[in-house]
């Protein structure tokens, strides 16, 4: 936990020191960082699976064997990517 404490810091202070374009930048490139760990959760794979089964399309996510989670096949990582390119789009547009 204190080392995302330490992250934060080091951000805050790198972002405070840099012009106004590049501090726009960094925001986006956070911005990004933050919506790739969203849309790259197995919890969201397995979101998304259960949304393709009920509206009987191949599944985004198989049952990882040997842990308890989801591995996403190569459908649910292009509809992913098509997810993350739009959400990058949306936000780089204001």
């Amino acid at each position: 936990m204190w080392i995302l404490v330490v992250i934060i810091i080091i951000a805050i202070a790198i972002l405070c020191s840099l012009s106004s374009r590049k501090q726009d930048k960094l925001l986006a490139a956070v911005l990004a960082g933050i919506m790739f760990f969203a849309l790259s959760n197995g919890n969201i794979y397995a979101l998304t699976n259960t949304m393709s089964s009920a509206l009987s399309l191949p599944p985004m996510a198989v049952p990882s064997p040997g842990y308890s989670g989801v591995c996403p096949t190569l459908l649910g990582t292009a509809v992913h990517s098509v997810l993350f390119t739009l959400l990058v789009y949306l936000v780089m547009i204001n």
